[in-house]
């Protein structure tokens, strides 16, 4: 079976400096895979969290430890959670850190059909100029999942794929 995008979630916590979030994820009847993508703005980069469930099933961190939106720890960055299995149908997202970010903590998820597992994530980073990723080997059956955080004031601009979801 050929993996298929399935919904996305709301993204939440915008500028919020609390050390939790949840939102539900409007997953369909047939999901049975959960990438959640978290923004963490603060110099103590990576987060210890606490929690990171979907539907109260602990998720796994995708293979990577994050990465630092400067790669270090001065500025924040991104972390990828996932979960497989049976997902299908609306879920709660749980997020909690052992304490708050000094900016804000973001989430949003994703889920699709037909995906039995996580490749291993590719990371970049770019310190005061643009950073780049490309993704090769991919199968004509998988997905490409993208997150990203940026420092105060930084922009995104997406140059190629479909967005689906919120900044």
């Amino acid at each position: 079976m050929a993996v298929a995008f399935d919904a996305v979630g709301s993204s939440v916590g915008h500028d919020t400096t609390t050390a939790s979030l949840s939102w539900t994820h409007p997953g369909g009847a047939s999901a049975n895979a959960v990438v959640v993508g978290i923004a963490w703005g603060s110099t103590s980069f990576p987060p210890t969290l606490t929690t990171i469930t979907c539907g109260g099933t602990t998720m796994t961190a995708l293979p990577s430890g994050g990465q630092a939106s400067d790669n270090g720890t001065g500025n924040g960055g991104v972390l990828l959670y996932g979960i497989t299995g049976s997902v299908s149908g609306n879920q709660t997202i749980q997020i909690t850190a052992s304490a708050a970010p000094g900016n804000e903590l973001i989430g949003n998820s994703i889920s699709f059909t037909g995906a039995a597992g996580f490749g291993t994530p590719v990371k970049a980073f770019g310190l005061s100029a643009s950073a780049s990723a490309t993704v090769t080997g991919v199968a004509s059956t998988s997905m490409v999942v993208g997150a990203e955080c940026h420092g105060t004031n930084g922009t995104c601009t997406y140059t190629a794929g479909t967005k689906r979801g919120d900044d």
